[in-house]
């Protein structure tokens, strides 16, 4: 191989090396997007199972409170107006 051939085939090797590198930035800036996307769809759904937690947590804690006070009251749960003996 002369030296003319060796430096045309390092020159198209190069060209060749510059556009796979092109087209990996644009892939990479796509996938880039795209996880950006995913890390906010991730974020809203903890977002959104932590508010169902605390709903939960907070559904647990008035059924006990409930239960507490109709113990107090002897087994009735009174939500209306003032406490009367029966």
């Amino acid at each position: 191989m002369t030296l003319a051939s060796e430096i045309t085939n390092l020159e198209t090797e190069l060209q060749s090396s510059r556009v796979e590198a092109e087209a990996l930035g644009k892939r990479n800036a796509v996938l880039e997007f795209e996880n950006d996307s995913l890390k906010q769809q991730l974020a809203k759904a903890n977002a959104e199972r932590e508010v169902e937690r605390r709903e939960e947590a907070s559904g647990e804690i008035e059924s006990g409170m409930a239960a507490i006070v109709a113990r107090r009251n002897g087994g009735a749960i009174h939500t209306d107006g003032p406490q009367t003996d029966h």
